[in-house]
Parts: structure tokens; sequence; C-alpha cells
């Protein structure tokens, strides 16, 4: 199950938060050495939005929990010439994968969200084989490239 964090719970997940930003920023923002914090900052102000996946696990004293398996931040962006919306996953990450049948579940809530917000498409960076396997069972296009070049 895949929710979105308010302020509040940004500032208490931050940890974990951060492990997950350090392990997947995309390659726009190198080289600024304020980066993380002006994630958090852009989170605290709704500029950035937060999900976490979460699990239902029964722990030891059989009641339910909810574990953490990964995080999310995606950016509501308007192309300044076209003025189109759409949703960029701005970084995603998992440290022991995601579970079987979170993905569509997932896939689900971020379209449900970037609908009400009047977004066009969903948009990702990434060099993952596997996340580019599940965008075309998803019946998106990956065959657009992103590069970079240094300065």
């Amino acid at each position: 199950m895949l929710n979105q964090l308010t302020a509040k719970q940004i500032s208490e997940q931050w940890d974990l938060i951060k492990v997950a930003l350090e392990k997947s920023l995309p390659p726009i923002i190198e080289g600024s050495a304020n980066r993380i914090t002006n994630i958090f900052n852009s989170l605290l102000l709704g500029e950035l939005q937060c999900w976490i996946g979460n699990m239902i696990v029964v722990n030891s004293e059989q009641q339910n929990e909810l574990v953490p398996y990964g995080v999310l931040i995606t950016e509501i962006i308007t192309d300044r010439c076209s003025d189109v919306r759409n949703i960029l996953i701005y970084a995603i990450y998992s440290a022991q994968g995601i579970p079987n049948g979170e993905y569509q579940e997932g896939y689900n809530t971020i379209k449900t969200f970037a609908k009400a917000n009047g977004c066009c498409r969903i948009m990702a960076y990434t060099n993952s084989k596997a996340i580019l396997n599940i965008v075309q069972a998803f019946g998106g296009a990956t065959d657009f490239h992103f590069v970079t070049l240094p300065i």
C-alpha cells in the first residue's frame, strides 16, 4: 500500500527518506552541496510529495504492523512552453525490493493523484532495467533517453 506522507510524517520518517534519496537521486541534481536540505524543505513546503510503500505483516504478538518497503518522491511539473502538467517520479528506492502486486497498487495510487492534479502523464528518470520492464508492462514508452554531459 502506497501512502502520501504529511509534513509531520516526513519529519518523523526523515532518516528513512534521506537514505532512500541518497541512493536514488537523479543525475540532474549532482553538484549541489545543499541538495538533500533543499529536497527536505521542498517536501515540507509541499513542492515535492513523499510516498511510503508499506506492507502489513503480523508481528511476534500476532498484531498487524505496517512495515515500509520503499520510498517514492514525486513532483508535479508544468512545461512552461506547452502549459502541460505531468507528475515526475523524482526518486524511487526500495532496499529489499517491492512485494508482488504492489507495483500495480502503487501505479494506481500515483495515477489517481496525478489525474486529480490535472496531470497528463507519469514521467521518471531511471537506469533500472527492472523499472523499464514494469513501465513497459503498464503500456508506457521507454524508447526516450535522458542524457547528461558534464560541464
